[in-house]
Order: C-alpha cells, then structure tokens, then sequence
C-alpha cells in the first residue's frame, strides 16, 4: 500500500482444482485464499474474476466455486467480483477441444459457439451456470461486495 497499490485483480476463474488443473491455470485453491489473506494484511482491496462454463465443468465444479467465492469473502477484503461465460475462440486451446469434440474445422462460422461448447466440453447448462450467479450475487450482496449481472448476457443464449 505505501508503494500506491490498493486494488489488486486476483484471477480466481473457478474454486474447483481439477478445473484449474485442466486449464493449466498454474495455481490452487489454496493460493487464491492465501492471496486473499495476505492482501487483506496489508489493507489492500482484492477484486476476484470468476469465468463460468470452463472446460469440464460440472455442477460439482460450480458448487465449488460458490463455496470458495463464500470462503474468499470471509477472509480477504473482497470489494468486487467480475463473472464471464467462457467465449471459446477458434485457434485458442480450448477451441481446439471443441474442434476435437466435433471434428468439424467450420464450427464457428455456423452455429452458436457458446451452445456449443458447453454441450461437448462441459457437463452444465446456462440455466446451472445461472442458478450459480445468482447464489454468488445473494452472498457477494450480503457481504456489500459489487459484483456483475451476467443474467442479461445468459438470456441472450436462450
């Protein structure tokens, strides 16, 4: 803080270890709370971005998240959370499982992207990738923490 940091953007992305494993995110669980911990020591604020529909993402994986947001929440000094559905691009690691998944070179020039990625690259839908926002935004709202509204941006994909 003497050196003029406040805020610090911590990329959490999901509170699932075998979702970060399988993003090659290079860090644990248990790195984000520690990160949190030390940040809140030094009376600097944390700002935590979630990215939901991640390749292999259960609805075990997205109770995790929910439990670990609440964890971070009791112990760091959250003053935001910034939630985003994974956009899958065509030449990106991820496009390429998708392209595996559908042996199809043309994927994104005809159909809807994010349908179908989380069809064949995960085991969730919008309407369990919702139902984990709103849990998140009840419990970023009770602890007066701002956080996005991804429902407008879900809809769009109905």
């Amino acid at each position: 803080k003497k050196a003029g940091c406040h805020l610090v953007l911590l990329g959490v992305e999901s509170g699932d270890q075998r979702i970060l494993d399988l993003a090659n995110k290079g860090t644990t669980v248990e790195d984000n709370i520690n990160a949190v911990i030390f940040l809140k020591k030094f009376d600097i604020e944390c700002y935590v971005s979630l990215v939901y529909g991640m390749y292999g993402e259960t609805k075990e994986s997205l109770r995790n998240t929910y439990l670990h947001v609440k964890t971070l929440l009791e112990k760091g000094n959250i003053s935001g959370i910034g939630a985003r559905l994974l956009f899958t691009l065509k030449g990106s690691t991820d496009g390429q499982r998708l392209n595996t998944k559908l042996n199809n070179p043309d994927w994104n020039n005809n159909e809807d992207i994010t349908e179908l990625w989380l069809k064949h690259c995960t085991y969730v839908t919008l309407n369990d990738i919702l139902r984990l926002h709103l849990a998140i935004m009840k419990i970023a709202e009770e602890n007066n923490v701002k956080i996005n509204d991804i429902r407008r941006t879900l809809k769009t994909f109905k």
